[in-house]
């Protein structure tokens, strides 16, 4: 969550609710005693259309298509958010 809330704004998320369009789930790897994973919701967020604008830092109202999302949100994530497995 330190990640997303560095490279994205999210200080105007609402704690999870059932009338947003965007829900934003947080996991974190959990080792237990015996040494095995585990996966553990530790937050749910959300918001509407207008919130992931704000998200975006776009300064309009905008009516976006999923490719331009893609593309900003592409520019916005390295390598070194993505899960590898060895």
């Amino acid at each position: 969550m330190d990640y997303i809330k560095k490279e994205f704004r999210f200080d105007h998320l609402n704690q999870a609710r059932i009338g947003d369009s965007a829900h934003f789930h947080v996991y974190g790897l959990q080792q237990k005693e015996n040494g095995s994973f585990r996966l553990e919701l530790s937050s749910r967020l959300s918001t509407d259309a207008s919130g992931i604008a704000a998200c975006l830092d776009l300064q309009t109202n905008p009516r976006l298509e999923l490719e331009e999302i893609m593309k900003i949100l592409k520019t916005k994530m390295s390598e070194d958010t993505l899960l590898t497995l060895q």
